[in-house]
């Protein structure tokens, strides 16, 4: 019995697969616009889930640097939303002209590197911390701060666009 469902596992995980590849290659010679938008949508929506896992966990979590890239990686995920509707030939934002998905693009990948860069930054451990007397934020207080944080520089970028 046990064999059957490892068979029927290894034929049937990679047959979905092959049909969401087959479905997708259709779309995309058919209409590549709309092609773009599912797979930018698909990335958002990871990140929103790692977002939601890192913002619920953030009582319980110690670990700073998953709060902070999981923070980053909500605000990389506005950036791009905003981005899969910002193509030229869709028309949502027309008085932006057809730079504007470049642009939002630009900031997205900025946003990321140097989110990843000064993420390692809050790896130091909390008994540095406690050797010069200063006492750590609590996660939950960190995770709000970083949040204010981003939403600040999000809303500059934005205007500066």
């Amino acid at each position: 019995m046990k064999s059957v469902i490892n068979l029927n596992t290894y034929i049937v995980k990679p047959g979905l697969i092959l049909i969401v590849v087959g479905i997708l290659y259709a779309i995309s010679l058919e209409n590549y616009l709309l092609f773009r938008i599912i797979i930018s949508l698909f990335n958002v929506i990871i990140a929103y889930m790692v977002f939601i896992i890192v913002w619920k966990s953030k009582v319980i979590s110690e670990n700073r640097y998953l709060t902070f890239i999981g923070v980053a990686l909500f605000f990389i995920a506005c950036l791009g939303f905003l981005r899969s509707f910002s193509y030229a030939e869709m028309n949502v934002f027309p008085e932006y002209g057809t730079n504007l998905s470049v642009q939002l693009r630009i900031v997205m990948r900025y946003l990321a590197s140097i989110s990843f860069f000064v993420a390692p930054l809050l790896l130091i451990e909390a008994s540095v911390y406690e050797r010069k007397g200063v006492e750590p934020l609590k996660n939950d207080s960190f995770a709000q701060k970083v949040f204010l944080v981003y939403t600040i520089i999000i809303a500059v970028l934005l205007l500066a666009i």
